[in-house]
């Protein structure tokens, strides 16, 4: 069985691939923690070197996947000198949990030939074959399908962003430059969410929680929930329990979303084009409706086609360019599919205009109005079903999940536009029903 490693230093996904589905069958933090003379990695969903990064930060390591290189550690009973060393510990015991022979590697932007070798290196010493290794943004955006010259890819890792400029041309999408924000990371803005936390419970209750290590790493492991309630507009009252007695404070959204305003400041300069963000699984921002940003709140799934990869004379080809999926202003499916819906309407006898604002939407024959729309996927398809006076069609277009072709910054929609989604596949119509 082929499987697929997605590699980042905040959370690895191991993914299996064949040639009729893909899944995600197990996540690994970038925590590595050294106890005794072992060396214990997040593979059983336990988290327990992250709900201890706080406690004992001493014997914590988080950035062997950032630096990928013989860079020394600190010196430990386990006898790991570098951080190559780590990563050959976690490969080994990916492989030993997951039974692993052969797996593509999905590699971050930032990692250069050195690095790649590096892995190649430390893959072959565990007798594990890689099959491929692809760029992470370019196959991201190949996924995303946007309709656009040129995408950036903003990967937010755990100490730092890689923000990469991806091309797509009629053919095929390319990998064009990639540059590393060091000041722009998970651990800044948890950092920041930390102390805003720590200055409600001075306010509040007097209580300073991170003083001691315990209560530190209880707001610590809150964090994404914090922030996913935020993003909603809640209000937090988080609690925290020290010497047997609990202490709470109330911080409002505002304060939480102030601490991620450095990803927000970055994310402003480009969009002025399609931008793609992912925070590599750590916080649940989808709720930030931004113009022109897609929020990835998942990996992409390699298909079997590329994760069998391809070689030269023997070694691995590192892929920074796929062939285009569809060029959705232009791709034949696209206007076949076009022609069917136009045939749809015709056959129902639905007359279209060309002016005003449109009252229906029309998918696969069903036609709904644009107040009850009701958008969402199965698997890779959109799916258009009726919710009386609750409808999201107006919501996913002002979020981006939703674009209307040629004119990917309107939001509202007119009789004949054509909506499509960066996420899944389908051609919604607008008409004017009369």
């Amino acid at each position: 069985m082929l499987h697929a490693l997605h590699v980042n230093d905040n959370n690895l996904a191991l993914q299996q691939v064949s040639n009729a589905s893909a899944e995600v069958i197990g996540r690994s933090q970038g925590y590595a923690l050294f106890t005794d003379d072992t060396v214990v990695f997040d593979l059983d969903g336990d988290k327990t070197p992250v709900r201890q990064c706080r406690k004992t930060p001493l014997q914590i390591n988080s950035r062997y996947w950032q630096q990928c290189a013989q860079s020394a550690i600190s010196e430990n009973a386990a006898g790991m000198r570098h951080a190559a060393d780590l990563i050959w510990k976690h490969l080994g015991a990916f492989k030993e949990k997951y039974a692993l022979n052969e797996m593509a590697l999905v590699v971050p932007a930032n990692y250069r030939d050195a690095h790649l070798q590096l892995l190649l290196g430390v893959a072959k010493a565990n007798q594990l074959e890689i099959t491929s290794l692809i760029s992470k943004p370019a196959w991201c955006t190949r996924q995303a399908r946007l309709a656009a010259s040129k995408v950036v890819h903003v990967d937010v890792q755990m100490h730092q962003t890689v923000v990469s400029t991806v091309s797509i041309s009629d053919t095929e999408v390319v990998l064009e430059n990639a540059k590393v924000v060091a000041e722009v990371s998970l651990v800044n803005m948890q950092e920041a969410l930390l102390q805003s936390l720590q200055a409600c419970f001075i306010r509040e209750d007097r209580f300073d929680p991170l003083h001691d290590a315990g209560t530190e790493q209880q707001l610590f492991d809150q964090l994404p929930v914090l922030v996913e309630r935020a993003i909603n507009n809640q209000k937090n009252n988080v609690g925290v329990e020290h010497n047997s007695k609990l202490y709470h404070a109330v911080i409002e959204p505002t304060e939480i979303k102030l601490a991620l305003s450095p990803l927000l400041d970055l994310i402003e300069q480009f969009k002025d084009g399609p931008v793609l963000v992912d925070v590599n699984n750590e916080f649940e921002l989808g709720g930030l409706q931004l113009h022109n940003v897609t929020w990835i709140s998942d990996i992409d799934l390699l298909t079997s086609t590329f994760a069998k990869g391809s070689n030269d004379d023997g070694n691995v080809v590192y892929r920074t360019s796929f062939p285009l999926l569809e060029k959705v202003q232009q791709d034949n499916n696209l206007i076949e599919e076009v022609a069917q819906h136009d045939a749809t309407l015709n056959e129902q006898n639905i007359v279209t205009s060309s002016t005003g604002l449109a009252s229906h939407v029309v998918l696969n024959g069903l036609a709904v109005s644009v107040a009850d729309a009701n958008i969402t996927t199965i698997g890779t398809e959109l799916v258009l079903t009726k919710k009386d006076g609750a409808g999201n069609l107006e919501k996913k277009l002002t979020a981006g999940e939703l674009q209307i072709i040629n004119d990917l910054g309107r939001t509202s929609i007119s009789p004949n536009d054509r909506l499509i989604s960066p996420l899944a596949d389908g051609v919604i119509t607008a008409i004017q029903m009369l």
